[in-house]
């Protein structure tokens, strides 16, 4: 037997690994943001373990083949319902009498940029297709403004999502100043605000995201920084400032904000329930004093309003709305149990359906980006994998994990139907008559 010259043997070993390297390297994350991070956090890493067993490179394949395939058929299908269903939101809260609302604002808003989120994650889908050249079609203007616009549309979704959670806080902790401080001119404020920091954040992207030679032999080209200082900022810097705002502040104040909504309708609801009932026994015995002048009251109780420093003391205030305590109707009727708990919080069947509207989305976003949020925060799971068959595992997970964040921004007109009742009322409204009117025509 002629031995074979360990020159020999290097070589086409070497062969092997660049071809099953190239394999592993066709499928691109769909989340851009996760790509770059991945990238940062594995550049100090080094491929140690050897390439030799066949299962490893079967099991590798068949992880590669997975993740193409979800990302083939699920992010065409996500965005195509996502974009209708998101179409359908801006029309129902524009178009109706819920645009008077600052919450339907920011929900339209949202709506908007949910839609560009999801058409640049097919292009994105479409890049690891066809390659940047024939995606951007050779022009360094069409790769960095593919690239500022998902960052641009990723921050200003989230921040407004925050804006939105902060609004429905200050309708459920005050709700007798909710008219005055949660206002569509309010709202248009806080969209105006929010999208002048996203701009300002991200506008560099459209300047230094450059296509440029990749791989050893510049046959390809990719969509990247050609200044070495800018992709030290960028990989080193702007990386930890996007996952900031994109999922670690966002996860932790959204899980606050809401836990302290929820407090506050429990509080708000017993404080009702308990005023009520006191005022009608009170009522019962002639030791309840309401004194009307069609502008002011006069309610002797121990019971006073959450936000009230005076707590146990005798309370003189203005009606809200206008309301008269002359028009309340006597004990003995069965109303008097919810016109009082209107005159204590005139919006408050509104403001629980709103807000029970908004917790479901705002939940429903924690549940399908914390695995992002996981990863970003414990990158030793996945990104610094250094066996072959955990990287192939670890572009499965990416594949999983970057759909779940699309599937946020695909989902919002299905939780508005499931929680709102008035939103369906109105979608259905428009819906009929958009119907009429092509019968009609």
């Amino acid at each position: 037997m002629t031995a074979v010259p360990d020159s020999a043997v290097e070589h086409r070993e070497s062969g092997k690994h660049e071809a099953l390297h190239h394999d592993v390297k066709i499928v691109h994350s769909s989340s851009t943001f996760l790509n770059d991070y991945a990238a940062m956090v594995t550049e100090n890493y080094t491929m140690t373990q050897p390439w030799t067993l066949a299962t490893d490179i079967v099991t590798e394949l068949t992880q590669v083949k997975i993740a193409q395939m979800i990302n083939r058929i699920y992010i065409p299908l996500c965005v195509s319902v996502g974009v209708v269903g998101n179409f359908l939101c801006f029309v129902t809260l524009i178009f109706s009498n819920l645009r008077r609302t600052a919450t339907c604002i920011y929900m339209a808003a949202i709506a908007v940029l949910d839609s560009i989120i999801l058409v640049l994650a097919l292009c994105i889908m479409l890049r690891s297709e066809l390659g940047d050249t024939r995606l951007y079609l050779g022009s360094d203007w069409a790769c960095g403004a593919h690239y500022f616009l998902f960052y641009f549309s990723i921050h200003f979704d989230v921040l407004l999502l925050l804006a939105m959670t902060f609004d429905r806080y200050v309708v459920v902790r005050f709700p007798f100043k909710a008219q005055r401080l949660s206002t569509p001119r309010s709202a248009f404020v806080a969209i105006v605000g929010t999208g002048l920091f996203s701009l300002a954040l991200n506008l560099q992207i459209l300047f230094t995201r450059r296509l440029q030679p990749s791989g050893d032999d510049f046959t390809s080209l990719k969509c990247w920084y050609p200044d070495p200082d800018v992709e030290h900022f960028m990989m080193k810097i702007y990386t930890w400032i996007d996952a900031a705002i994109y999922s670690f502040v966002p996860f932790c104040t959204l899980f606050v904000v809401n836990l302290l909504i929820i407090a506050q309708l429990q509080k708000s609801r017993e404080f009702t329930q308990q005023f009520v009932h006191r005022g009608q026994m009170q009522y019962g015995n002639n030791s309840h004093r309401v004194e009307t002048d069609n502008s002011m009251y006069t309610i002797d109780s121990d019971v006073n309003t959450w936000d009230s420093p005076d707590f146990g003391k005798e309370r003189t205030a203005k009606p809200p709305g206008g309301t008269s305590f002359s028009s309340i109707p006597s004990p003995s009727s069965a109303a008097t149990t919810t016109t009082m708990s209107k005159v204590l919080n005139p919006t408050s069947a509104a403001t629980t359906n709103v807000t029970a509207m908004l917790l479901l989305v705002t939940f429903t976003f924690l549940l399908l980006t914390s695995p992002i949020v996981i990863i970003l925060l414990f990158p030793a799971l996945l990104l610094a994998s250094q066996h072959p068959t955990e990287k192939a595992t670890a572009q499965l997970a990416h594949a999983v994990v970057d759909n779940l964040m699309y599937t946020n921004h695909a989902v919002n007109f299905l939780l508005y139907c499931i929680s709102g009742r008035r939103f369906r009322l109105e979608c259905k409204r428009l819906v009929v008559r958009f119907f009429n009117c092509s019968l009609k025509g």
